[in-house]
This record gives C-alpha cells, sequence and structure tokens, in this order.
C-alpha cells in the first residue's frame, strides 16, 4: 500500500525515487514515508537504531515524513506530512517498549503524537483524502498479498522485498470504532437488521481483535502455565443468542480461558476479559462459570486451608485489583486487601461470618471502556500480567490446592449459547460466495441430503470435497427459524480404523500398573450422545472424509442397517439397543482417482447419494477474479489445457487435476470458513510442482506403467507460462524438489 502515496506524490511530475526501506529522494529532500491500516489512527513500531539512522539522514537533507493510516471502511487516507525536526524532537520523548521499540500513534481525535510526552498540535500537516477506486482496489489487493507474503518461508521472498521499514502493519487492534460498537450493543438487543448490517464492521473492530488478542495471550503467558488450559477451544464469546432464530443478541462481549476438563468456558473457572456497554467498562481476571459447585468449593477449601498464605499474596495483589464476592455485574466490589482481612476474621473455615462459604469469587481489573483505544497497543501485557499474578486462584478452583509459586463475571449466559455458530452461512448465496460454487450446484446437493439423509461427494483431488462437506455442514446445521442450532464434525476414515474405533467395544487400559479391558465407546457413538446438549430442533452433520479409506461396512456395523431404517432399535454387539436419530446427517467424501474404490461394498453404495465433483474451470475463474487474488496471472485456461493434455492420453475427467489446488485460502476450522489467499508467484511454483507433477507422476505409472517424462514437463511449461520467468522444469523424474526451508 505505499505505492499509493508515492503515486499521489508523482501526479505533480516529480518523480520519487526509492533510496531504501521507506525512503525516497524527491527533488533536493527526502520522503520518509509509513503507512497503517489499523488502531484506529497512524501506527507503527521503530527501533531506536532506525530514528537514530533518520537522525542521521535527515542532518544532511531536508525531509519530511509522510505518516499514512489507511481507514479501509470509509474508504479515505488520513495522510500527516510532518517537518523532519517536529518528528525527531517529539519521537525523541516517546517510551520504549520491553523489547526496545518505540510504538509511535497519532491519535484522529486530538491530532498529537499519544505517546510523546510533549508533542505539538498536528492538525497544520493533516490532510483528510477520499481514496480513488483504482486505489480501493490497489488497497485491497495489497493486504491480500502482504498478509501471504509475510507467511512464506525466508528464502522464498526473493519476489517480494522486505521493507525493512516495517511498512504495512497487519496487527488487529482495539479503536475507537470498537468502543462505540460495543456502546450500541446496549441499544441492539433485538435488532437483527442491524447486526446484519454491521456484520463486516463486528468483524473488523471486535471480533478479529479479540481473536488476536486471545491468541497473544495464549502464546504469553498461558502456555507457560499451563499448556492444557492453553489448549482450550472456542475462547471467545458470540453476539448472537441460541434462542430459535429470533434475533435476540447481548449487550457484551467476552473471551476466556478455562479448565481443559470441561468443554466449555461456561462450565469452568476462567481467565476472563470483557466488554461491557451497559457499565461502559473493561473488566479482566478470574471468575467462575455457571454450575461451577465444586470448582467454588476447591477454591474454598484451598484458602481456609492457607489463610495466612492467601492474605499475605493478597496484600501484594498489583493496584487497582479488585473482589466480587457475588454473581451480579454491577456488585460493590471490594478492595484485595479488604477481601484479605476478611479471610483473616475466618475462624475454621473461609466465610463463618466474613464471607459465604459459596460465594463465586471473582478477582479483576477494570477501567472505562472509553480508555480502551489508548491501552490497545499494550493491553495484551496489562492482561497477561494479570493473568500470571492472580494464576494461583484459578489453580486452586481446578485442583483444591493453594500454590502462590450466578450469571458470572464474564457474562456466561445460556450454555447452549456456547454452542451457536454465529458466523456460518445462512443462504445459499452466502454458501456460493464462500465456495465460489453455483447455487444452482449447492441446491442439488441440498436437495439430495434432504431427500436421502446421507450423500457421498466424489471427484479427484484438488475439487474442495472436503472443503465443501464441512463448509456446507456448517450451512446446513445453522439456526434458523425452522430449527435451533445442530452440531457438525468431521472424521478421517484410515485404513487401521475398525468397528471397535468407531461404535463400540472392549478397550485395553491401565489401573495402578494392571492391565485391565472395559467396555468403551467408539468416536461416533459418543458423537451421537453428545447431541443431548443440543435442542431436538437441531440438525446435525457428520462429515466423514475419505469414507473409503478403510474397510467401510465393517467398520459402520449395524449403521449400515441404520441407515436405511431410521428411527428403529438395534441391538448392538454388546447387548444394548441403540436407536440412530432421525435428525443426524452424514456427508462422506472420496477420492475418485483412489484405487481402493474397488472396495466399496454395494449395499453401501446403495444407502448414499453418489454426487460427482470434477474439475470445474468456471469456478476457478470466479476465484482468481476476486480482487488481489492472482498477481501470478494464472488462468483457468491454463488449467483447462492441462487436462486436455491428459485427456489425450486417455486419463478421464474423474482423475484429471482439480480447480481447488490453485485456490489458495487460510486453515478454517468447524466454526470459521477460510479466507482467500492471493495465488502468488511462489505459492504457484509450489503448487505446481509439490502437488501437480507428483501427481501426474502417479497417474503415468498408474495409466501407463511408467512416467510420461515429456507429458510431465508440458504440463509445467503450461502451468507456469504465466510468470514467464525462471520456471525450468524439472529434467527426470527422480529430481530433488526444491528446498522449502
Amino acid at each position: 500500500m505505499k505505492e499509493i502515496p508515492v503515486q499521489r506524490l508523482q501526479v505533480g511530475g516529480q518523480e520519487m525515487v526509492r533510496d531504501r526501506g521507506s525512503r525516497y529522494w524527491w527533488g533536493d529532500g527526502i520522503i520518509i514515508n509509513r503507512n497503517s491500516r489499523v488502531g484506529g489512527g497512524f501506527w507503527t513500531n521503530m527501533p531506536p537504531s532506525q530514528l537514530a539512522d533518520l537522525r542521521q539522514v535527515t542532518a544532511d537533507h531536508p525531509a519530511i515524513f509522510l505518516f499514512c493510516y489507511f481507514e479501509v471502511s470509509e474508504e479515505k487516507m488520513h495522510v500527516w506530512a510532518i517537518p523532519d525536526e517536529v518528528t525527531i524532537q517529539s519521537l525523541a520523548t516517546v517510551p520504549e517498549n520491553q523489547s526496545g521499540v518505540k510504538t509511535v500513534y497519532i491519535d484522529l481525535r486530538t491530532q498529537r503524537f499519544s505517546q510523546a510526552e510533549d508533542s505539538p498540535d498536528l492538525t497544520p500537516y493533516y490532510r483528510e483524502v477520499p481514496m480513488t477506486e483504482g486505489e480501493k482496489e490497489s488497497l485491497a489487493a495489497a493486504i491480500k498479498q502482504d498478509t501471504a507474503a509475510k507467511e512464506l518461508d525466508a528464502t522464498d521472498t526473493d519476489d517480494y522485498e522486505d521493507d525493512d521499514s516495517s511498512d504495512d502493519e497487519i496487527e488487529h487492534l482495539y479503536t475507537q470504532e470498537t468502543v462505540d460498537f460495543v456502546l450500541e450493543l446496549s441499544n441492539r438487543t433485538t435488532d437483527g437488521d442491524w447486526h446484519k448490517s454491521k456484520q463486516d464492521v463486528y468483524w473488523r473492530v471486535l471480533k478479529d481483535p479479540t481473536k488476536a488478542l486471545v491468541e497473544r495471550l495464549r502464546s504469553d503467558p498461558i502456555s507457560n502455565l499451563d499448556s492444557g488450559v492453553a489448549a482450550t477451544k472456542r475462547n471467545v464469546s458470540v453476539l448472537k443468542k441460541n434462542d430459535y432464530g429470533r434475533g435476540g443478541y447481548y449487550d457484551h462481549y467476552w473471551a476466556a480461558f478455562f479448565d481443559p476438563e470441561q468443554d466449555t468456558k461456561t462450565r469452568s473457572c476462567q481467565l476472563f476479559f470483557r466488554m461491557l456497554a451497559a457499565e461502559r467498562q473493561f473488566r479482566y481476571g478470574f471468575a467462575f462459570g455457571n454450575d461451577c459447585d465444586q470448582y467454588i468449593a476447591n477454591l474454598h477449601s484451598a484458602i481456609a486451608a492457607n489463610r495466612v498464605a492467601v492474605q499475605e499474596y493478597l496484600l501484594g495483589a498489583p493496584e487497582g485489583t479488585v473482589v466480587g464476592l457475588n454473581t451480579s455485574d454491577d456488585q460493590e466490589r471490594i478492595d484485595a486487601a479488604v477481601f484479605a482481612g476478611l479471610i483473616a476474621q475466618s475462624s475454621e473455615a473461609l466465610g463463618d461470618d466474613a464471607v459465604s462459604p459459596t460465594a463465586p469469587i471473582s478477582i479483576i481489573q477494570r477501567f472505562p471502556l472509553e480508555e480502551l483505544p489508548e491501552r490497545a497497543h499494550s493491553l495484551n501485557e496489562q492482561i497477561g500480567g494479570f493473568f500470571r499474578w492472580v494464576w494461583p486462584f484459578f489453580d486452586a478452583a481446578r485442583t483444591g490446592v493453594w500454590s502462590s509459586h450466578q450469571q458470572t463475571e464474564p457474562g456466561a449466559g445460556d450454555p447452549e449459547d456456547e454452542l451457536l455458530d454465529e458466523d456460518a452461512p445462512r443462504t445459499l448465496q452466502e454458501l456460493s460466495d464462500l465456495s465460489a460454487l453455483s447455487i444452482e450446484r449447492l441446491q442439488e446437493i441440498e436437495d439430495a441430503l434432504l431427500t436421502k439423509q446421507q450423500i457421498v461427494l466424489t471427484g479427484p483431488p484438488g475439487t474442495s470435497k472436503t472443503y465443501i462437506a464441512q463448509l456446507f455442514a456448517r450451512y446446513f446445521a445453522a439456526d434458523r427459524e425452522t430449527n435451533s442450532q445442530g452440531k457438525h464434525t468431521m472424521l478421517f476414515m484410515h485404513a487401521n480404523w475398525a468397528y471397535e474405533d468407531f461404535f463400540e467395544g472392549i478397550k485395553p487400559f491401565t489401573d495402578e500398573g494392571v492391565l485391565k479391558f472395559e467396555p468403551r465407546l467408539g468416536c461416533f457413538l459418543e458423537w451421537i450422545e453428545s447431541l443431548a446438549e443440543y435442542r431436538p430442533t437441531g440438525r446435525h452433520v457428520l462429515v466423514l472424509d475419505e469414507i473409503n479409506r478403510c474397510d467401510t461396512a465393517a467398520v459402520l456395523g449395524e449403521l449400515l442397517q441404520l441407515l436405511e431404517y431410521r428411527g428403529r432399535a438395534v441391538r448392538l454387539l454388546s447387548g444394548r439397543k441403540f436407536r440412530f436419530p432421525s435428525n443426524v446427517y452424514i456427508i462422506g467424501t472420496m477420492n475418485s482417482a483412489d484405487r481402493s474404490i474397488g472396495r466399496m461394498d454395494l449395499a453401501l453404495r446403495r444407502r448414499f447419494l453418489w454426487l460427482d465433483l470434477v474439475p470445474d474451470y468456471d469456478i476457478l475463474h470466479t476465484w482468481l477474479s476476486r480482487t488481489g487474488n492472482n498477481p501470478s496471472r494464472f488462468t483457468a485456461q491454463a488449467l483447462r489445457q492441462c487436462n486436455r493434455l491428459l485427456e489425450e492420453r486417455g486419463i478421464a475427467p474423474e482423475q484429471q487435476v482439480g480447480h481447488a489446488l490453485f485456490m489458495v485460502q487460510t486453515f478454517g476450522s468447524e466454526t470459521q470458513a477460510s479466507e482467500d489467499k492471493p495465488l502468488i508467484a511462489q505459492a504457484l511454483k509450489r503448487i505446481v510442482r509439490f502437488s501437480v507433477l507428483p501427481y501426474i507422476k502417479e497417474l503415468c505409472v498408474m495409466q501407463f506403467g511408467r512416467v510420461d517424462q515429456p507429458l510431465v514437463q508440458q504440463i509445467e511449461r503450461v502451468l507456469l507460462e504465466c510468470l514467464n520467468d525462471t520456471a525450468t522444469p524439472t529434467d527426470s523424474s527422480d529430481a530433488e524438489p526444491e528446498s522449502s526451508e
């Protein structure tokens, strides 16, 4: 995005010549250009060595610091052109953080360097500039390419220069927009139209920054405190209530780490942070969820057995620490030192006269929500530091042992809300936008699933079978007016699977060193039992990936009969009866190029509807046409030509190269869709040389008994022709692949 202000300046006819990093010669002077697009104003990180270098440069030549903040949602730039003497003098007073780096931040509201001790008013140097349509497209493309380039290995950065200026920061931070959005939540608890219209804003100013903060806290300190707690999932809350599609929404937003023994944060002790609209506060610390009687009892027991040690620990609490003794958000909280005194008053056990032995103790820090933007850059350090201090209370609630080495405080709400997949696509149009598959094709899949309740998606590698199955499962299980939220999960059917792994069987375990055997549920029955957490109106989807990899008929066992006769009870091998729920749907996937297809049981084939997914050039063209997705200028026609060469050699469409291999995306999850990444030159080379060509060689061996090297080389030339550079065909079938180190 640094090219946008550069091009603007060159419109006047004076060319800018890049010196190094973010420095440009412009006539007899120097322009130092830095850009950002998050944080509610301009910001960047600057090591002291870089500032010293800039001092030396500006001592010899007149210079202007050109700071640009791209406000993407408003499609405009905020630009400051500040003389060198003003900038250098102000930045000299900005404090360094723990890493020795200065964080430079210009606040849009105050028009000052927020961290500087004596910043001048920057209004005389400021302009607000609307972006042109071309600049908006360039910015969108630059964001995608910048993200992808930063993920490449060090040896792959030769095509994209690494700017030493740390230009184009991509960190997600809370801004004034976050505060405004959260405060508005209290007025929008039943306004579904508002929430739908603000979905992009919600992701940008609240959800993405919250997820980023959670991941930083997960890395440090949570991972260093307990790897199990760090491994917990679904740490971030949702705004939408699970209320049969009636459109209710919460007026607060929160995230928490919790005991890994629990499946959900709402039934555990928690290390949390939370934004409350009604109280206009940001809170973080330790608290309890719903139904936490055992955790509460553990903590009280640990404190009662170690009153003196706990009292001394509380007297050393960080300044501002307060303690709550009930479940109300608006309760009066007491200072940590006062709570320490209450502990000392107890004679035998905590709470005889001072504190109820069932009190859900919460220990928190708080500050006005309006201060969130200015605290955003150091928020992970503030919260992480307090999490370290409050950890002994969290650990004692889990174990009942002290070691210093309601509606809950985080607002747990209905535990079922934890199960809501609020970001799932809810219309075929949304599903089409995410998958690039046509609405007609998606309607065909939905009709088949509603008709038979079990389908199999088949196709060669790279036709998005697994991706579409997972995404469709999220869509199909999402809450609507006609049904509540359901559950969806995926199982990979590998060759070592047996009936005992899938259904149930006798499993070995050790008890005090003695080998014993007992009946254990397989993963399928465990999943079926977990559906009891959901309302009966939910639709549940089980994705069986690579369904032909195992001895499918033997693994599925009684399910083979139940797929045909839903609702009928059958007796399992263990003797107990089982009834397959009528609201469970199955989506299988199968690689049509796999030689194990012939093993598929005919009775099993009859129980599924089969839908073919073949290489689709329209889907690839649609994806490549999205803004910023195709900097390498790859075309769907190149893939069509590749498959035409295979067809000329007698290779059928169900074994040809799939379109999805070239649709680069981030890794999604069961509750979050993947996102597009640009198909940059390095990524295209990797896909062709390490995915396509090995597959072509394997096809040749299967079809002809040997590798057709001329065909391999011809396909490589066709697929890499768009690069027009050093793409050299590999010369032999046993050539070493390029190192990715």
